[in-house]
């Protein structure tokens, strides 16, 4: 079986122009995905997760993050003069 000439080049046009979709979906996946789960992925703080669209105003208007805690200072030891 021969193929024309012109059979073969709109194989491969048609070839090239599939692995271009392809590569176009992937790139489009990836950036709704770097969207939704905000810029560094699973690895994103808390307090840089973008709120979903559908969730309440108070829920929106809360700071993310750690809560801040009194820091836990050690108490010094008096010095005693009569301990050597």
């Amino acid at each position: 079986m021969a193929y024309c000439k012109e059979c073969i080049e709109k194989d491969l046009k048609i070839a090239e122009l599939t692995d271009t979709i392809k590569s176009l979906k992937t790139k489009l996946r990836m950036k709704e995905r770097k969207e939704e789960e905000g810029y560094f992925g699973l690895s994103t703080s808390s307090s840089q997760i973008p709120f979903k669209e559908n969730s309440s105003k108070e829920t929106k208007n809360k700071q993310g993050g750690a809560t801040l805690r009194t820091p836990r200072i050690r108490q010094a030891i008096p010095y005693r003069r009569d301990c050597r």
